[in-house]
């Protein structure tokens, strides 16, 4: 701004407005010029004075920094000095201990091999030790002899021989007899049960105790794997059709059968007997169909 006054002419774009100065305007610009020169002047003394602050702050905050750092890492190096002085106190204490446990470890195993000694011989003098040498020499002969005799007794002759043969026999006749029953007992429950056969409805009559692995009696009943209290409403039509059929068959009976909310079901199986079925359509009047089927139906009495 001051190389723009040094300059000003008529022609010149101004640096404030950006347009050409006129001759008639020359002083006016010239005094603006100065005004705002003056005040930038004004405004760069007060940058610099606050500079100058803001460099003695930081003079003094960094020589407060460096006393504490110092104070600081003095006390630390007091501290790792303790640290190590306990440590190299520990160590010797250890060294010490150790010390101490090996002289009486070597005191232990000493007094150990003397009574080992003493034991062997049984605190016995000489003459007594002598002489349970020689006992222990007769027991070790006689206990070949015994081996001996124990090998030739156990090899087999002709006559156990034999009767290990008609014994083996026998035990495969009774295994031939326990798996013909136990076929039989399976064939037997399978055609016992077959009638209490039914596709998806199954009988539970035991639970699990999870804690003990007890079994302790129940009653459940499933369709398909599920417990029947979470079955949907068309699973209970469904899972107790199968049931009816089978109080059916055994009882030789051949009761007529009602379902009631038959809508829930996309499909019924056809029930033997007679079936009474209800059905609710929405906005029709009551209505009864019936649908007649020859059936041979048994007489009563």
């Amino acid at each position: 701004m001051a190389a723009f006054l040094t300059a000003l002419k008529p022609g010149i774009i101004c640096p404030q407005c950006r347009r050409p100065v006129k001759e008639d305007e020359i002083l006016d610009c010239e005094i603006g010029l100065k005004s705002v020169l003056a005040e930038c002047k004004e405004q760069g003394g007060g940058i610099k004075r606050k500079q100058q602050e803001l460099l003695a702050l930081e003079t003094q905050s960094r020589r407060t920094f460096e006393d504490w750092k110092n104070g600081d890492m003095a006390e630390i190096q007091k501290e790792v000095e303790q640290l190590y002085r306990e440590e190299e106190k520990a160590a010797q204490k250890a060294a010490q201990e150790q010390a101490d446990y090996t002289a009486e470890l070597e005191k232990i195993s000493s007094r150990r091999q003397t009574i080992d000694v003493l034991l062997s011989c049984g605190n016995l003098t000489p003459a007594e030790e002598e002489r349970l040498s020689e006992l222990r020499k007769e027991i070790a002969a006689k206990d070949a002899v015994l081996d001996q005799l124990s090998r030739e007794s156990s090899k087999p002759n002709q006559n156990v021989a034999s009767q290990r043969d008609i014994l083996q026999s026998q035990l495969n006749d009774v295994n031939a007899r326990i798996s013909a029953v136990v076929d039989y007992a399976s064939v037997r429950n399978e055609l016992l049960f077959k009638a209490l056969h039914t596709p998806n409805v199954e009988f539970q009559l035991y639970d699990v105790v999870k804690k003990t692995g007890e079994l302790v009696p129940a009653w459940k009943l499933r369709y398909r794997g599920t417990i029947y209290q979470c079955l949907s409403r068309s699973e209970k039509i469904l899972a107790g059709l199968e049931v009816v059929e089978l109080l059916k068959r055994l009882t030789g009976r051949c009761y007529p059968v009602f379902i009631d909310d038959s809508e829930s079901v996309d499909h019924i199986p056809r029930p033997s007997g007679q079936a009474l079925i209800s059905k609710k359509v929405a906005d029709q009047p009551l209505k009864v169909q019936v649908k007649n089927t020859s059936m041979n139906l048994p007489k009563a009495g």
